[in-house]
Protein backbone atom coordinates (compact mmCIF):
# COMPACT_ATOMS: atom_id res chain seq x y z
CA UNK A 1 0.00 0.00 0.00
CA UNK A 2 1.22 3.53 -1.08
CA UNK A 3 0.27 7.00 -0.53
CA UNK A 4 0.74 9.61 -3.30
CA UNK A 5 -0.39 13.07 -3.15
CA UNK A 6 -3.72 12.88 -5.10
CA UNK A 7 -4.22 8.83 -4.45
CA UNK A 8 -3.87 5.36 -2.23
CA UNK A 9 -2.48 2.52 -4.54
CA UNK A 10 -2.35 -1.07 -3.80
CA UNK A 11 -0.36 -3.33 -5.47
CA UNK A 12 -0.58 -7.61 -5.31
CA UNK A 13 1.48 -10.02 -6.61
CA UNK A 14 -0.82 -12.34 -8.24
CA UNK A 15 1.40 -14.99 -10.57
CA UNK A 16 -0.34 -17.49 -12.82
CA UNK A 17 -3.56 -15.94 -12.06
CA UNK A 18 -6.45 -14.14 -14.77
CA UNK A 19 -8.08 -11.31 -13.94
CA UNK A 20 -11.14 -13.34 -15.00
CA UNK A 21 -10.54 -15.25 -11.80
CA UNK A 22 -9.90 -12.15 -9.42
CA UNK A 23 -12.77 -9.92 -8.07
CA UNK A 24 -12.08 -6.32 -6.14
CA UNK A 25 -14.76 -4.48 -4.92
CA UNK A 26 -15.61 -1.49 -2.83
CA UNK A 27 -18.63 -1.89 0.14
CA UNK A 28 -19.50 0.51 2.99
CA UNK A 29 -16.05 1.83 3.74
CA UNK A 30 -14.00 -1.57 2.67
CA UNK A 31 -11.98 -2.63 -0.40
CA UNK A 32 -11.71 -6.26 -0.76
CA UNK A 33 -9.27 -8.80 -3.53
CA UNK A 34 -10.73 -12.04 -3.55
CA UNK A 35 -10.38 -14.96 -5.97
CA UNK A 36 -9.48 -18.65 -6.50
CA UNK A 37 -5.97 -19.93 -7.78
CA UNK A 38 -6.88 -23.36 -8.83
CA UNK A 39 -4.77 -26.42 -10.00
CA UNK A 40 -5.94 -27.22 -13.05
CA UNK A 41 -2.98 -29.80 -13.83
CA UNK A 42 -2.93 -31.50 -10.44
CA UNK A 43 -4.64 -34.74 -12.26
CA UNK A 44 -2.36 -35.29 -15.12
CA UNK A 45 0.41 -34.91 -13.24
CA UNK A 46 1.83 -37.49 -9.86
CA UNK A 47 3.42 -34.27 -7.98
CA UNK A 48 5.37 -35.02 -5.90
CA UNK A 49 6.18 -31.45 -4.22
CA UNK A 50 5.41 -27.95 -5.40
CA UNK A 51 6.01 -24.80 -3.93
CA UNK A 52 3.07 -23.22 -5.80
CA UNK A 53 0.10 -22.35 -3.68
CA UNK A 54 -3.34 -22.81 -4.77
CA UNK A 55 -6.85 -22.27 -3.49
CA UNK A 56 -9.09 -18.91 -2.38
CA UNK A 57 -7.59 -16.12 -1.09
CA UNK A 58 -9.57 -13.36 0.42
CA UNK A 59 -7.87 -9.05 2.03
CA UNK A 60 -9.53 -6.30 3.07
CA UNK A 61 -7.99 -3.16 3.22
CA UNK A 62 -10.09 -0.44 5.44
CA UNK A 63 -10.50 2.90 3.22
CA UNK A 64 -9.98 6.56 4.89
CA UNK A 65 -12.59 9.02 4.70
CA UNK A 66 -11.17 10.74 2.10
CA UNK A 67 -11.38 8.75 -1.29
CA UNK A 68 -13.81 8.50 -3.80
CA UNK A 69 -14.96 5.20 -3.67
CA UNK A 70 -16.73 5.52 -6.99
CA UNK A 71 -13.39 6.08 -8.96
CA UNK A 72 -11.66 3.34 -7.63
CA UNK A 73 -9.74 1.77 -10.64
CA UNK A 74 -7.55 -1.43 -11.27
CA UNK A 75 -5.30 -2.92 -13.30
CA UNK A 76 -3.53 -6.18 -13.99
CA UNK A 77 0.15 -6.41 -16.14
CA UNK A 78 2.56 -9.58 -15.89
CA UNK A 79 0.84 -10.89 -12.48
CA UNK A 80 0.03 -7.85 -10.55
CA UNK A 81 -2.34 -6.42 -10.03
CA UNK A 82 -2.74 -2.61 -9.19
CA UNK A 83 -5.29 -0.45 -7.88
CA UNK A 84 -5.45 3.10 -7.79
CA UNK A 85 -7.65 5.02 -4.93
CA UNK A 86 -8.53 8.59 -5.78
CA UNK A 87 -9.01 10.90 -2.72
CA UNK A 88 -10.75 13.81 -2.19
CA UNK A 89 -9.41 17.16 -3.43
CA UNK A 90 -8.77 18.96 -0.05
CA UNK A 91 -10.46 22.06 1.40
CA UNK A 92 -7.53 24.64 1.41
CA UNK A 93 -8.65 27.47 4.21
CA UNK A 94 -9.63 30.83 2.35
CA UNK A 95 -6.59 32.91 3.79
CA UNK A 96 -8.08 36.70 4.27
CA UNK A 97 -4.86 39.09 4.43
CA UNK A 98 -5.20 42.17 7.18
CA UNK A 99 -3.87 45.42 6.23
CA UNK A 100 -2.10 46.76 9.62
CA UNK A 101 -2.75 50.71 9.71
Amino acid sequence: VREVDDSYQIFAELPGMNKKDINVEVVDGTLTISGEKSNSDNDKNNNHYSEISYGKFNRNFNLPEDVLSDEVSAKMKDGILAIYIPKMEQVKPEIKKIAIK
